[in-house]
């Protein structure tokens, strides 16, 4: 919906009430986009995930060179810094990563242990899948039963992307 509409994304280090108000505040012409009602002020909008409807429209071409999100680092060295990406950047990060791990060539469903609100989890649940044959199955797994239950829900080939912790 953001890359449809040319609008940014905006990233934050956690999803605290306090983190977004003061995103909106930053950014006061955003607004949110979230499956949790938080306490916002009347100008911003919020949309939640029921109000979206299916289209079945071609998708247009979208401009590569655009800064599409802005990631912030945890801040724990101090205040969070942004980190501006452009599409190009996470296409051609999607397609090395997918090449080197060589699956380019598969349809297989990916399973994921890191969140796309962290950047890791954004290029490898949402950017690999875009610009590859890979699907994502909808699920945060976070302990070993979580991910062996969204393992056993994929039907053919997965893959299990994590991070060092989840390791």
């Amino acid at each position: 919906a953001v890359l449809l509409r040319e609008r940014l994304t905006l990233l934050p280090h956690n999803q605290s009430p306090r983190t977004i108000k003061s995103l909106l505040k930053a950014y006061p012409k955003s607004y949110c986009l979230t499956d949790n009602v938080i306490d916002l002020q009347p100008d911003n909008i919020l949309v939640s995930y029921g109000a979206l409807t299916e289209s079945h429209a071609r998708f247009p071409v979208l401009n590569l060179d655009r800064i599409v999100s802005i990631s912030f680092t945890s801040g724990s060295t101090g205040e969070p810094k942004p980190i501006p990406k452009t599409l190009r950047e996470f296409k051609v990060g999607a397609e090395l990563a997918v090449t080197q791990f060589d699956l380019a060539r598969f349809n297989a469903t990916l399973v994921s242990t890191a969140t796309p609100q962290h950047m890791y989890g954004l290029e490898t649940s949402f950017f690999w899948p875009l610009f590859s044959r890979l699907a994502i199955l909808n699920c945060r797994p976070f302990y070993p039963e979580d991910v062996r239950r969204c393992l056993a829900k994929v039907e053919g080939p997965a893959v299990l992307v994590g991070t060092p912790t989840h390791l």
